[in-house]
């Protein structure tokens, strides 16, 4: 008896120890499980945390580049305001002496009669006539050349140097110019008939050398801008009219805002440079065929002629405001504002 109740007490007992085997391999297996499934969740959030910060480093990153873009555009904003700042500064000074010049001349004139009283009289009054109007003759190709670059080459803007040293040579070479024209002017006297006579201001081309210099002058002051002027302006008003027919053909490229400024300030170049060389044409052109034909025409004649047409010239700096104001509607908007007195 007591043999089998051992065993059966054995037996009871690996029993209950295979249970317990079972229950702690079970609870085991459990616990293994649910740790492995604690590390799958901290992996997992491991994983979304480096993505978020990832996420928040990739939008600073972007933020920083677009703030750097922002600081690029406005540097080179401030760069083109202070170009055109200088710009507009230095022609302004030029309109302002080109209006005062004359001005001052044809009052002296009226007051006693004439300002050419000998050889150095007579150059001094033709210097402070041409000088202002070659400086601005030569400030408009500036403006012409850097309006051309900026509409047909956008990536090769003139730098700020760049138009500090063209304004300063438009500055310089038109002094230069203006020396060359009035070296050889003179007291000439003129018959008027009935035994009257006068005494004028014209050019002594006496020596080849005079003609040397008063030619290539003329050449480089006037013939050579005014065909640069009117090319780009020509270019430029093909270009207008081409972009126009594809906009009404509906392509959606050539509607970029992008290039509107562009093309406003190209259209006004075109009025301002076709305004400003038409009387400057017509002295030119009067005194090429003055020298071709060799014609001996009317003293009255000939200083209604001149006089008018260089009225119409030295008016260029109230022609080139109003073409601005018609052409521009930001100018309308600032002239309005010095008007009205509004800040």
């Amino acid at each position: 008896m007591t043999k089998r109740r051992g065993k059966r007490l054995l037996s009871a007992s690996q029993q209950s120890v295979q249970l317990a085997a079972i229950v702690i391999r079970y609870l085991l297996l459990i616990d293994c499980s649910e740790k492995s499934k604690d590390e799958e969740e901290d992996k997992e959030k491991k994983k979304k945390e480096k993505g978020e910060k990832e996420k928040v480093e990739k939008e600073e990153e972007k933020e920083e580049e677009e703030d750097g873009e922002g600081r690029e555009m406005v540097f080179e904003k401030e760069e083109k305001d202070g170009e055109e700042k200088k710009r507009e500064t230095s022609l302004t000074v030029c309109n302002i002496f080109n209006s005062m010049g004359p001005t001052v001349l044809r009052i002296v004139r009226l007051v006693h009669g004439s300002v050419s009283s000998n050889h150095w009289s007579c150059r001094a009054s033709r210097f402070f006539t041409f000088a202002p109007s070659i400086v601005l003759i030569l400030h408009e190709v500036v403006m012409s050349i850097e309006r051309y670059y900026s509409l047909f080459e956008p990536m090769s803007v003139c730098s700020t140097k760049a138009v500090e040293k063209m304004l300063a040579g438009a500055w310089a070479g038109g002094v230069m110019l203006t020396l060359g024209l009035v070296s050889s002017a003179t007291i000439v006297q003129v018959d008027l008939g009935h035994n009257l006579y006068s005494t004028a201001c014209r050019q002594a081309l006496d020596t080849m050398v005079m003609k040397i210099i008063f030619y290539v002058s003329v050449i480089m002051a006037f013939v050579i801008p005014a065909i640069l002027m009117f090319t780009i302006a020509i270019k430029v008003k093909r270009f207008l009219k081409q972009r126009r027919q594809r906009v009404e053909e509906g392509k959606p490229e050539f509607l970029d805002r992008a290039y509107a400024w562009r093309l406003k300030d190209a259209q006004m170049l075109v009025s301002i440079v076709l305004t400003f060389l038409v009387p400057y044409a017509l002295i030119f052109f009067y005194g090429v065929i003055l020298l071709i034909t060799k014609v001996d025409l009317d003293f009255y004649f000939s200083f209604s002629i001149l006089n008018i047409s260089g009225v119409l010239a030295f008016s260029n700096c109230i022609s080139i405001p109003l073409v601005c104001l018609v052409k521009n509607r930001q100018f309308r908007e600032i002239a309005w504002q010095m008007l009205s007195c509004q800040p």
